[in-house]
């Protein structure tokens, strides 16, 4: 995938992510056949540790940039726009990421953070909508306080309901990793 070089008789290290490579990995990434079960337990793994960084380097303006994504997507229940609080959801996720400061863990969440990966269901029920919006208040609740365990906790269940709302099954271990 690009990500290490091999160096003899030196070591292993991480290469340099440049935007071409970026792109050509990313684009590998998805011809990989994956269930959605994997993709659950990708972002579990992930995004929880992607969170946990962005706790640490949250900024004051990120934090008010994601309650307005979360006020906006309280728009989204009353007029059941639920294709705009998938964006509003990409964005969200994106922007945690992005906050998270590791160049890495960026492009490794890059091929997930598709709007494809990550759009669920057009489902209007309200009480589905609200419970996603509720989640994503708190992983910025979690964020803000700076608290590395609480962001990833936040992360963690927001994406195992979201695994259970659109009823993929996950393995049992899930719930057994850190």
């Amino acid at each position: 995938m690009g990500l290490v070089r091999v160096e003899p008789g030196r070591g292993v290290f991480v290469s340099a992510i440049d935007d071409d490579v970026g792109a050509t990995r990313n684009a590998r990434v998805h011809e990989i056949d994956h269930t959605p079960a994997e993709l659950y337990e990708a972002r579990l793994l992930m995004e929880g540790w992607a969170a946990a960084l962005a706790a640490v380097y949250m900024t004051e303006p990120t934090l008010r940039k994601l309650r307005e994504l979360v006020a906006a997507m309280g728009d989204t229940v009353a007029s059941h726009d639920v294709a705009r609080l998938n964006q509003l959801d990409f964005e969200f996720h994106s922007i945690i990421s992005m906050s998270c400061q590791n160049k890495l863990v960026r492009s490794l969440l890059a091929p997930i953070y598709s709007e494809e990966q990550m759009s669920a269901p057009h489902i209007l029920d309200t009480a589905f909508l609200s419970s996603r919006i509720r989640e994503h208040e708190q992983i910025v609740d979690a964020l803000a306080t700076r608290d590395p365990n609480a962001a990833q906790r936040a992360m963690r269940n927001h994406i195992l309901r979201s695994a259970k709302r659109v009823q993929v099954q996950l393995p049992e271990h899930v719930h057994l990793l850190p």
